[in-house]
């Protein structure tokens, strides 16, 4: 009975695997906008999250990827603050500390630009 439970865990972890790979590659070559979209969204979080703890939003995004002083870990890993295709997000934050921007420029990599092309961007706001 363990044999059966164990065969039916592995199809499970292959199927997951195999379908989880199938929708990345689906997204990231006919939709890449949606998953910078979701890539942005996910990074705008952990900026917020690191001013919170340090009461300024981090000077580069390279910054969420190190591990804290006292060792903790870090906030993201290196090939989270990338876009879908392989260029690193642009970072930026207000004068003010008030907010930061996080931004892909979309496929052709330049400003503008329209469907895959276009500029995608997810911004936080200190509150």
């Amino acid at each position: 009975m363990r044999k059966v439970f164990a065969a039916f865990g592995f199809c499970a972890l292959a199927f997951a695997l195999l379908f989880g790979g199938w929708l990345l590659l689906a997204f990231s070559r006919h939709d890449g906008v949606s998953l910078v979209r979701a890539k942005l969204e996910l990074v705008a979080m952990k900026v917020s999250q690191y001013r919170l703890e340090h009461a300024q939003y981090p000077g580069t995004l390279v910054e969420l990827a190190l591990p804290g002083a006292s060792g903790q870990r870090p906030y993201a890993l290196e090939q989270e603050l990338v876009d879908p295709w392989g260029r690193p997000f642009f970072y930026s934050v207000a004068n003010n500390d008030a907010s930061a921007l996080v931004f892909s420029l979309g496929l052709d990599g330049r400003i503008g630009g329209a469907g895959t092309d276009a500029d995608v961007e997810a911004e936080t706001i200190a509150r």
